[in-house]
């Protein structure tokens, strides 16, 4: 395997038992970005799309079979090859874009609770006082 890979190890869960099952089922790191915000661990439907949105950056024509589709393959590709290329550049952006507003989501929840915590914290002293 060229790409590295994560080991999830759950809390109950032998080590050895976690190695043998990343090596017969790798999740590559680049999969678990994509689950590593708070928000996608939270809604497992959202990392799903997140990931399929991560994976399908490409736009490419199915592959080809006989000499016809072939033959319009390669003129689909001669005609349309610009704008089939902002497609997958404009694509790329709307995913890294998902990407940095999950995160940043998870940022502003993070100081949310902190700043409820701190509230929290000093409301009853003040109380006392």
């Amino acid at each position: 395997m060229s790409e590295p890979f994560l080991i999830d190890v759950a809390a109950d869960e032998d080590p050895h038992a976690a190695l043998a099952r990343a090596r017969t089922a790798p999740r590559s790191l680049r999969d678990a970005a994509a689950d590593g915000s708070l928000l996608a661990l939270t809604d497992p439907a959202l990392a799903g799309e997140l990931r399929r949105l991560r994976d399908a950056v490409e736009v490419r024509p199915a592959p080809a079979h006989n000499l016809l589709a072939r033959v319009r393959v390669r003129l689909a590709w001669w005609l349309l090859g610009d704008e089939l290329r902002q497609i997958s550049q404009a694509h790329a952006s709307i995913s890294r874009l998902c990407d940095s507003l999950t995160l940043h989501l998870d940022a502003m929840r993070a100081t949310q609770r902190q700043l409820l915590e701190q509230l929290a914290d000093r409301a009853p002293r003040e109380g006392r006082e």
